[in-house]
């Protein structure tokens, strides 16, 4: 290998471990996002900042009194606005938010709201960031290039649907979708940075991937499942006020209550119907774990490397925490404290056995391989 040669290796070696540096932030920017945003919808604020993406031309909080008193009185035309328009049955369960009666609280759910959009506006920047650092280099471009730009697509996708959100007063209609392409955007994350680290996107011989096919199918169907749960859950945030039925496993002391009101279309019952989507995303959950369950069986037997087993090993005691949770957040009200804990326990399962889905299909059987490979990021 000539000089130049070695040159432009530990240049491609520098810039992938610099996306991969900026794409570990970008990942924990995301997940804190989806965080602050399930924030925002349990504790109602997201009505707080009216207008998008600015409030009267402001970016930043108001800085003095006159100029919060000013920006209240802009919330309070905008919630006239929106109850005019739930009466007209424009808008229904869903859009509702937390009414402050002074002040001081007004403020605090204005900087709730505030931190989720500047939280959004940091991780467009950061995403952009990655993709100059992307576009100087060929080697990493053709590796993850694509990937990359998915990604930073789908954050612009999402912040138009933030939008959309905010100007919809928190519709149901789009919350499902908001949370839907956030997590697939920290899915992708984790895919692009993982290519990063290992340094070459040809998969492993077909003569290796035979032998997981049983256990790609099963960690796939519980990627799948996984990821249909949290919308489904985005549907039941979305469409009820918080602790809309605190009994376990019935609801309403039925074990299948009334899910179908005849009296409403069809449209506001697959989109504003509490009952149908908090007894759908119950019940749901039991495809999950059976599928996650199947999942950690096959993998006794499957030929994985170790950190494969390990991701799916940690996804199903996860699950486990995740049931626990789950029935508490229903028996509790859906308290702050728990339902917080259970959106990031969904998340980081989901992150989880994109790690595992990822091994299976690049990663080699053996430890000393798995873990010795020369082509990856140095340490």
């Amino acid at each position: 290998m000539t000089t130049t040669d070695t040159t432009l290796e530990q240049k491609t070696t520098s810039s992938r471990a610099s996306i991969a540096s900026w794409l570990g932030v970008l990942f924990v920017l995301v997940l804190l996002l989806m965080m602050v945003g399930g924030y925002v919808r349990l504790t109602q604020s997201g009505l707080s900042l009216p207008g998008w993406p600015f409030v009267e031309g402001r970016v930043l909080p108001p800085m003095s009194d006159a100029g919060w008193h000013e920006m209240h009185e802009l919330y309070q035309k905008d919630m006239h606005e929106l109850e005019s328009r739930r009466q007209q049955g424009i808008v229904g369960l869903g859009a509702s938010g937390h009414r402050p009666e002074t002040l001081a609280d007004f403020q605090r759910i204005f900087l709730i709201e505030w931190s989720h959009r500047f939280l959004a506006a940091l991780v467009g920047m950061v995403g952009l960031a990655c993709m100059v650092v992307m576009f100087r280099n060929r080697d990493v471009r053709e590796l993850a290039g694509k990937p990359l730009v998915g990604i930073v697509g789908l954050i612009v996708v999402q912040s138009i649907i933030g939008g959309l959100l905010v100007l919809s007063h928190t519709s149901t209609h789009w919350l499902f979708i908001h949370l839907g392409i956030a997590t697939g955007i920290l899915g992708f994350i984790m895919w692009t940075l993982m290519l990063l680290v290992r340094g070459r996107r040809e998969p492993l011989p077909k003569a290796e991937l035979a032998p997981r096919r049983t256990i790609r199918f099963w960690v796939r169907a519980a990627l799948i499942v996984t990821f249909i749960q949290i919308v489904l859950g985005a549907f039941v945030a979305g469409s009820r006020h918080n602790g809309f039925s605190t009994s376990w496993p019935e609801m309403a002391g039925e074990i299948i209550p009334t899910l179908w009101m005849s009296s409403k279309g069809v449209i506001w019952n697959l989109l504003d119907n509490p009952t149908l989507h908090q007894w759908t995303h119950r019940w749901f959950a039991w495809i999950v774990v059976i599928a996650i369950a199947a999942m950690a069986s096959t993998a006794r037997r499957a030929p994985i490397g170790m950190r494969g087993r390990l991701a799916i090993r940690f996804a199903f005691a996860v699950t486990c925490a995740q049931i626990i949770l789950g029935v508490m957040n229903v028996l509790r009200g859906a308290e702050l404290v728990i339902a917080m804990s259970h959106l990031a326990v969904a998340l980081v399962l989901f992150t989880s056995l994109c790690l595992a889905a990822f091994d299976l299909r690049y990663e080699p059987t053996g430890e000393r391989e798995a873990l010795g490979d020369a082509g990856r990021i140095p340490a």
